[in-house]
């Protein structure tokens, strides 16, 4: 059995999750001015940087770390905003590719500048110490109790 982490490690813990929701929730807002979601734009990237623009969409979802249930729904998505194709595979029946359109790169292009400009803000938001806005401290500066496993 695990031992339970001591206030230090929560603390950490709990930093580094207030971190990510910081940075996901900045780049997303950006990425949705290009009618985009962050999970769309990680999906664009990895095709854009594929051989042919494409990759079977088993991979797709391993690069991605997500179901194949959820990408082929995500895919579908996509598809319906002319960003992606899915193409079948020639050398296995079983298998499909997703296939970045024309579109989806120029929507990738357009977003690419501000995205990486949101992610860089996004990134020094999170772990800039002494002027951190009280969304970015802990659950204690908010005059709420902080959660510990051990307790309930």
């Amino acid at each position: 059995m695990a031992a339970r982490p001591d206030e230090r490690q929560l603390a950490a813990w709990r930093a580094f999750l207030r971190a990510h929701a910081t940075v996901v929730d900045r780049l997303d807002r950006e990425l949705q001015e290009h009618s985009l979601s962050l999970n769309d734009y990680e999906i664009l990237v990895n095709l854009s940087e594929s051989q042919g623009r494409r990759m079977r969409m088993s991979d797709l979802a391993d690069a991605t770390i997500q179901s194949r249930s959820r990408l082929s729904h995500q895919i579908s998505r996509m598809e319906a905003k002319g960003l992606v194709t899915r193409e079948d595979c020639r050398d296995d029946r079983r298998g499909t590719f997703a296939v970045l359109t024309d579109e989806g790169l120029a929507a990738l292009e357009a977003a690419a500048p501000g995205h990486a400009a949101a992610g860089s803000t996004g990134r020094c938001a999170a772990t800039r110490c002494p002027n951190r806005s009280t969304a970015c401290r802990g659950p204690e500066a908010k005059g709420r109790t902080p959660f510990r496993p051990d307790q309930r």
